[in-house]
């Protein structure tokens, strides 16, 4: 997990001294003593005084100050627990991202296991998934070949799927706005971004091509917070979706690597908010998600 430094103070100050200001209010208007008596005494205390130094004070008064006290606090505590709850989480999190993008097994399977998503119920990930990556690489490369089928020299320098895994990587480059629309809701209303990807290949010259990814409208898009996990399990998952391509005017174009994408990470409200890398899973119709990649994030806010 990696978390925005700045936001420390942020969330300090907004959310956890509230609180503690809220449970000592709770605290003092819980055990402050309070004179309760009833009948002939308690019409005696109130009409009774206490002489200290010079002074009488009423203890009917004093009874009534209390109550007022208590009142005052309770009130107060309520203010703070409003006031620690309607922080903003998305504004503590970074608008701007960088990362890397990788494709090989092994740092797929750890990612896996990092995210937890092996136990997911919410996505269902193929038991199989390593058997049908051919399907989501075959479509790579068939459109690479149909977005340079009249540069030859491109051409010959796509990879065959053998070497697909072993040589391509990217690194991208994207912009998040995340939104409050409720009290613990929020939703992804803005996102996207590129990758510059290289492959790579012994003997053969660099190949560079840039992908294309904006957010796609998705039930996927909304975070909600359950309340009553908030404290013990302060994780939240979340599944952004993304059309993809390879380059803008490829968008109208259906055979040219145009599809959706789900970025899976995980954000950690407490103590400090945070997130993990991601993992992009793949739809296959009918079956199931597939994972066919992942992406650590770069300096305070990635692996």
């Amino acid at each position: 997990m990696h978390s925005n430094p700045n936001s420390t103070w942020r969330i300090f100050l907004r959310l956890y001294l509230p609180f503690a200001i809220a449970i000592t209010l709770l605290t003092l208007a819980i055990t402050t003593t309070e004179i309760a008596a009833t009948g002939r005494i308690g019409l005696f205390l109130q009409n009774s005084k206490i002489g200290a130094f010079g002074l009488d004070l009423p203890i009917g008064r004093l009874f009534t100050e209390i109550q007022l006290f208590r009142a005052t606090a309770i009130v107060g505590a309520i203010i703070a627990i409003i006031f620690a709850l309607s922080l903003n989480i998305a504004s503590l999190f970074p608008s701007e991202l960088t990362f890397d993008v990788y494709y090989d097994i092994q740092g797929i399977k750890r990612k896996i296991s990092e995210l937890g998503l092996t136990r997911d119920e919410s996505i269902k990930i193929l038991p199989d998934w390593e058997d049908h990556l051919l399907v989501y690489e075959e479509m790579i490369l068939t459109s690479l070949r149909a977005l340079w089928h009249k540069d030859t020299e491109r051409l010959a320098l796509v990879p065959t799927l053998a070497q697909f895994r072993g040589s391509m990587s990217g690194i991208g480059k994207s912009t998040v706005q995340l939104r409050r629309i409720g009290l613990l809701h929020y939703r992804f209303i803005s996102s996207g971004g590129r990758v510059e990807f290289s492959v790579n290949q012994q003997k053969k010259a660099r190949l560079a091509f840039t992908m294309e990814f904006h957010l796609r409208e998705s039930p996927h898009n909304h975070v909600r917070i359950p309340f009553t996990e908030l404290i013990p399990f302060p994780r939240v998952k979340i599944y952004p979706e993304y059309r993809q391509a390879f380059s803008i005017d490829s968008f109208n174009q259906s055979n040219v690597y145009d599809h959706a994408l789900i970025v899976h990470s995980v954000l950690k409200v407490l103590p400090v908010p945070a997130y993990s890398d991601s993992i992009y899973l793949y739809e296959i119709p009918g079956k199931g998600y597939i994972p066919i990649g992942y992406c650590v994030y770069h300096g305070k806010f990635g692996f």
